[in-house]
């Protein structure tokens, strides 16, 4: 490495491991410019009120972590990313609006967009539509395009589960019936849904190392398990309490298949967190996903009070009223 290449690396990321400046943004303006193949930026709690517009300039930009920042709403320049798949919101305690496009939708091995603990959103019910919508258009594009592998994954305000998901347990976990899908090529994969909130903690709680809020996991035995995260960090002293959120994913059918025994499928589907001691897993659900509930989805659908009526409801995949996204 030349000095002059260390000169160029040296100040962006000073900038990023530099926490305590009050008005930041200036300072990351300049620097976005020298990295235009950066695919990962992650500018989490520096205490910026604005998110700067100069982040569209980064065009291979893939995962985008803003979360613990005091912005009220998302730049426009967001729309501008055309490879971003993966956008961190956690503990964004003043956002407020949201819009009505997050990220771009394309092929990709792994998405997620995260809207933990924002408390102050204005409309969480849009925020489930608008995640919801992006999620099945992502499922949508990777169908066509025969991606054999790959996983969707999404965290907003919630406090029940859809009744799209046709199977449904108070608690933690459940037992996955693999039975209708047994004989049936059309299944493409398994959307998995929880409820989840986080409860006060003692002091000598508080006090111990941050880890992973939540974990989907397939359970074959003790020592077999497929384990997905999520990747949201667990700050006790930043989590606004009783406030409930809904997990939502989808793994491809290779996903559920892989590692266990004869290429049978997981028995049992958990919902778990490090901090079970804080972190209450309410419910979970799941649903075998064929193609067709995918190819005919009608994002209008979400809101229409007796769709029923117009088309057989196998072949919906989000026809969910008002109240079932509540």
């Amino acid at each position: 490495m030349t000095s002059s290449i260390c000169k160029t690396l040296t100040r962006p990321l000073h900038f990023l491991s530099s926490r305590r400046r009050s008005n930041s943004v200036g300072s990351l303006v300049p620097s976005l410019s020298r990295f235009p193949v950066l695919t990962s930026l992650d500018i989490s709690f520096c205490n910026l009120v604005q998110i700067p517009e100069a982040i569209g300039q980064l065009h291979c930009l893939e995962d985008l972590n803003i979360g613990g920042n005091n912005i009220v709403a998302l730049p426009h320049c967001i729309k501008e990313l055309p490879k971003l798949r993966v956008l961190n919101l956690e503990y964004c305690k003043h956002l407020k609006w949201l819009p009505s496009t997050l990220l771009p939708i394309r092929r990709v091995s792994y998405g997620g967009i995260y809207v933990f603990n924002c408390p102050n959103l204005s409309d969480t019910e849009g925020c489930r539509v608008t995640v919801i919508s992006w999620m099945i258009r992502m499922i949508q594009v990777n169908l066509q395009c025969s991606f054999p592998k790959y996983s969707i994954r999404a965290v907003v305000p919630g406090t029940k589960i859809p009744r799209w998901f046709s199977e449904q347990n108070a608690g933690s976990s459940i037992w996955l019936d693999p039975s209708p899908i047994l004989d049936d090529n059309n299944c493409i994969g398994i959307a998995v849904c929880g409820t989840f909130v986080a409860h006060h903690a003692s002091p000598q709680f508080v006090r111990r190392v941050t880890g992973s809020l939540l974990e989907c996991r397939f359970h074959r035995s003790r020592y077999e398990t497929g384990r997905y995260n999520v990747p949201i960090w667990f700050k006790q002293d930043l989590i606004t309490t009783e406030l409930d959120h809904m997990l939502l994913m989808f793994l491809s059918h290779q996903y559920i298949k892989s590692g266990s025994k004869e290429g049978t499928y997981y028995p049992e589907l958990a919902i778990e967190s490090d901090y079970p001691e804080v972190v209450e897993v309410k419910s979970v659900g799941y649903r075998w996903v064929l193609k067709e509930d995918v190819e005919q989805f009608n994002p209008t659908m979400m809101y229409r009070a007796n769709s029923s009526s117009r088309h057989n409801q196998k072949h919906k995949f989000l026809a969910i009223q008002d109240e079932q996204l509540m």
